[in-house]
């Protein structure tokens, strides 16, 4: 489905200021949206109109804020962190994708113990994961690293 969305970003939670407003096309895939570089600790994603469906409801399933800087070989804008880590939560465990580039996986429980460790092209990867807890999931490409908790819940 499509949707008209805007984005706001304060550096409290009661004062916001828009930076970007919009639809969003109707696609299967995930939706990057740039926009100028703004001070703030609060982000909020609002749907400000029916969708294309004509219905007064969406999802967000995962939002992810990059600081980007000026990548001088090329011109453009990269992340600061690995350029496409996408985590989805789903029911039995974990999809990761991190793009064609070759990478290092570790999930880690509370005590320190590697529960599961994988080594190569991360696209769309199934990570099975079904025991409710509080994770570590560990992604190393490209010489950086990047390091996010996971709660899994029943």
């Amino acid at each position: 489905r499509g949707y008209p969305i805007k984005i706001e970003v304060g550096v409290i939670n009661e004062s916001f200021s828009e930076v970007w407003s919009g639809n969003l096309a109707s696609n299967d895939g995930f939706h990057e949206i740039a926009f100028s570089e703004t001070a703030g600790r609060y982000v909020r994603v609002s749907m400000t109109g029916l969708n294309s469906d004509g219905h007064n409801w969406f999802s967000i399933y995962e939002v992810e804020i990059l600081q980007m800087k000026p990548d001088v070989s090329s011109g453009r804008q990269i992340a600061e962190n690995l350029n496409s880590l996408v985590i989805n939560l789903m029911h039995g465990g974990i999809s990761v994708s991190a793009g064609q580039t070759p990478a290092y996986l570790e999930v880690i429980n509370l005590t320190g113990r590697i529960l599961y460790k994988k080594n190569g092209v991360l696209e769309n990867y199934f990570v099975p994961i079904s025991t409710p807890g509080l994770y570590i999931m560990r992604l190393r490409q490209d010489g950086k690293e990047v390091t996010r908790k996971i709660v899994v819940t029943n």
